[in-house]
């Protein structure tokens, strides 16, 4: 058996799920893998105005309440948010990541905060391999800018409203996330998406300290 879902299996929850995953995705959809449950709850703390539509697509999808998530169905599931709800709302939905994201006590900047992007997006997908489910990583850094990678399945709408999440909780460095257009992103074809951070760098005794409750979300 592939360790890839067939396009029989994703025409299977909507015939037209296919033509809407873009097509270096559709083909690279894992078997197999899971991912943590707390992905329900950014769904609905972000969903809040639309919970029936939302609810529908649990059960379009086939998704037991407290289980972890199939990987390949979670993903399916934002295209389809992205599709018929629009990129502005998916946009939040990744915003609204960082409100639940389990920031450890050393994360302090926005610096570390980038830097665990890659890790905490490991630990939500249990360990899944880089080379199936992708991941987070940083490939310039020095004071004053990053610049980080993104070479997961999500939307590019999604993870560009995660960065900005991230860069809202540390709003006293005033970070500034611009999507990078030079490597062509996911959402033009591409197989990553690229994030420039610009900020202002602080003192180790003036960093903030991440609220628990996360980034204010308009």
């Amino acid at each position: 058996m592939s360790i890839f879902v067939t396009r029989e299996e994703i025409e299977a929850i909507d015939p037209m799920l296919w033509g809407i995953l873009p097509p270096q995705i559709r083909e690279r959809l894992p078997r197999g893998l899971t991912a943590s449950p707390l992905n329900t709850t950014v769904l609905r703390r972000a969903f809040t105005m639309l919970k029936p539509f939302l609810e529908r697509l649990f059960v379009r999808l086939g998704y037991e309440e407290g289980e972890p998530w199939p990987q390949w169905k979670l993903l399916a599931a934002f295209y389809l948010i992205q599709e018929e709800v629009g990129p502005a709302t998916l946009f939040k939905v990744g915003r609204q990541i960082y409100a639940t994201m389990p920031w450890p006590a050393s994360v302090r900047s926005v610096t570390d905060a980038m830097i665990g992007l890659g890790p905490a997006f490991s630990a939500a997908h249990h360990d899944a391999p880089v080379a199936l489910i992708g991941g987070w990583r940083v490939l310039e850094s020095k004071p004053g800018r990053m610049v980080i990678e993104s070479s997961t399945l999500y939307p590019c709408h999604l993870e560009e409203g995660t960065i900005t999440g991230v860069c809202d909780g540390f709003s006293a460095e005033r970070p500034r996330p611009t999507l990078l257009m030079a490597r062509r992103p996911k959402r033009d074809g591409g197989k990553v998406t690229c994030f420039e951070v610009i900020y202002q760098p602080r003192a180790d005794r003036d960093r903030d300290t991440p609220s628990p409750h996360g980034a204010h979300v308009e």
